[in-house]
């Protein structure tokens, strides 16, 4: 199919207007990303609930760091693992069926650039991570109003932007590496490859636990948070890191002669 015929993107004009109608589809026609955007917020509530009125459930190292209430530590975990499940699980899953299906050869037949898909593909999913702990800090921020919870060392920090853009940056990254990762492996591998990151994600608080490192990895994270706030540096590298890998990423999918 050549470019001339090949049929018109709706409500699409220019690399922007076809960008933009990508992600649209991605997040508001994927049944998944509304699926996870619902599930992932009704058990943050629920988490967070139960921190109210059992503070010791699930936070057994919460003495060992003086002056950060589970609700907090709580926001600090989630926030933090939002930008790995999202893209590493969730758009993972998405392009492999797409791929399993045949849609994704679909893409190919549109008048939209390799270039362009791929990096549609990764605005989707850091737009969709933003979404979700951005909807974690407005419950978290409601407890507070509402005198549910209340403010600890980690407050400032965690409300402050040096937190935020840390991760905007790591949603960057993680959305670079997983969208550049799944369009260039075959899909008869991206399950196993898909399965492998979905488990490390699961146990790697218990490799980080005390048992298995001899210290407690979670109380580290938000001891150091609490300490000595976040450094600007690391955003910054994230966001440089990305853009080399996007760019190697896209052009590796660019040179495909087969997408499934």
């Amino acid at each position: 199919m050549t470019q001339s015929n090949r049929p018109a993107l709706p409500g699409a004009k220019g690399p922007s207007g076809k960008i933009m109608a990508l992600v649209r589809k991605d997040l508001l026609y994927e049944k998944t990303s509304r699926r996870v955007f619902i599930i992932y917020l009704l058990l943050y509530s629920i988490s967070l609930l139960i921190s109210v009125f059992e503070p010791g459930i699930g936070l057994t190292s919460i003495d060992e760091i003086k002056g950060v209430t589970p609700a907090s530590q709580l926001l600090c975990l989630f926030t933090l693992t939002t930008t790995i499940i999202v893209p590493l699980v969730v758009f993972m899953f998405v392009i492999q069926s797409e791929k399993t299906s045949g849609a994704f050869v679909i893409y190919r037949t549109l008048p939209v650039g390799c270039h362009t898909i791929f990096w549609s593909r990764v605005l989707s999913s850091t737009i969709m991570s933003a979404a979700c702990f951005s909807m974690l800090f407005l419950i978290y921020f409601a407890f507070l109003v509402f005198g549910l919870i209340g403010r600890d060392v980690l407050t400032p920090l965690l409300l402050g932007f040096p937190y935020l853009f840390l991760l905007f940056s790591l949603s960057v990254f993680n959305s670079v590496c997983s969208i550049a990762l799944t369009f260039n492996i075959s899909p008869q591998l991206l399950p196993t490859v898909v399965t492998a990151i979905s488990t490390l994600v699961v146990v790697l608080p218990f490799l980080l636990s005390r048992n298995m490192v001899g210290f407690d990895g979670q109380t580290a994270i938000v001891s150091y948070f609490a300490r000595y706030g976040v450094l600007g540096g690391i955003s910054f590298g994230l966001l440089g890191l990305s853009l080399l890998i996007g760019g190697v990423g896209s052009w590796a999918f660019s040179l495909k002669r087969a997408y499934v």
